[in-house]
């Protein structure tokens, strides 16, 4: 076989890049709600998710009952033992025979973890199991691609996550499984969404 490219994907992790969200994340009345990060690629998404991490597991929050499903080995990094940077959280990999669907799924049958964390929300697949997960109680914190909310709300995979919003009607078919969300517009502006519905 002749090899033609190589991608190589390098995290940075950024302490405190989830500062400004800690209140947010560990108050009390958010204890069971969920938060979608949405930005376009190369925004700092996946930065703010990972040190997200480090918060909610550290010891005063949800300490090892959070679990990162780690698709591309982005969060945690690659290899048996996750970086330290994701704190006390423990880290699931997808193997090359599971989607991150099926590995969400095995995390909270297996696990019973209060936050599951996840990367790269895109398929209808991944957002029907976010959508399970969060009726059991779990609170998950995730990202989708999108230059704003409306743009979930414009994804027919996606547009459930939000509660599958209906323009010609201006109203909503169900209610919506983040009920907050983060707008990274571009690198270090941000836009709280305190309430999705």
């Amino acid at each position: 076989k002749l090899i033609v490219g190589l991608t190589v994907r390098v995290a940075q992790h950024v302490p405190g890049a989830a500062a400004f969200l800690k209140d947010i994340l560990i108050a009390e009345e958010n204890r069971y709600k969920s938060v979608l990060l949405v930005g376009p690629p190369g925004v700092g998404k996946t930065t703010i998710l990972r040190d997200t991490s480090a918060i909610l597991s550290a010891k005063d929050a949800y300490a090892s009952d959070v679990v990162v499903v780690d698709s591309s080995a982005e969060i945690g990094g690659a290899g048996r033992v996750p970086d330290p940077c994701i704190g006390l959280a423990r880290r699931m990999q997808i193997p090359f025979d599971m989607t991150q669907a099926d590995v969400l799924m095995f995390a909270v049958r297996n696990h019973g973890p209060s936050v599951i964390i996840a990367d790269e929300i895109g398929y209808e697949s991944d957002a029907e199991v976010i959508a399970t997960i969060a009726q059991r109680g779990v609170k998950v914190i995730a990202t989708g691609h999108g230059t704003r909310l409306s743009d979930i709300a414009g994804n027919n995979h996606l547009k459930g996550l939000v509660g599958h919003p209906d323009a010609l009607q201006k109203r909503r078919m169900s209610e919506p499984v983040f009920q907050q969300a983060l707008e990274i517009r571009r690198r270090g502006e941000f836009y709280f969404h305190p309430d999705v519905a």
